[in-house]
């Protein structure tokens, strides 16, 4: 009675038996694919991320020298220093040399 359990274990799969080995290696194959892909979106998405996160700290720090400027805005030491480097302005009476050596 054993032997005959054993030749049935072993008898061919048929049709059936091969086609559903070929459809579990084909799920297996696009699963194994598809995991490829999520984990390289993934990776993509990591990298993408820290670049952002890098820009939001610049804006952070360029918002923060904005306020900064803003709030010394009254301020008279301020005003000149803008009016003399961004406008070259001068106050009456200076005089203003020019280097031609560059």
């Amino acid at each position: 009675m054993k032997r005959e359990k054993r030749e049935k274990a072993k008898a061919p799969l048929g049709a059936a038996g091969i086609l559903a080995r070929v459809i579990l290696i084909v799920l297996l194959v696009y699963g194994a694919v598809t995991l490829y892909n999520l984990q390289q979106q993934i990776q993509s998405a990591k990298e993408q991320e820290t670049q952002l996160t890098a820009q939001v700290q610049d804006l952070e720090d360029r918002n923060s020298a904005l306020r900064a400027d803003i709030a010394a805005a009254g301020d008279q030491e301020k005003l000149e220093d803008v009016a003399r480097d961004e406008l070259g302005m001068v106050k009456s009476g200076e005089k203003v040399f020019y280097d031609t050596n560059y």
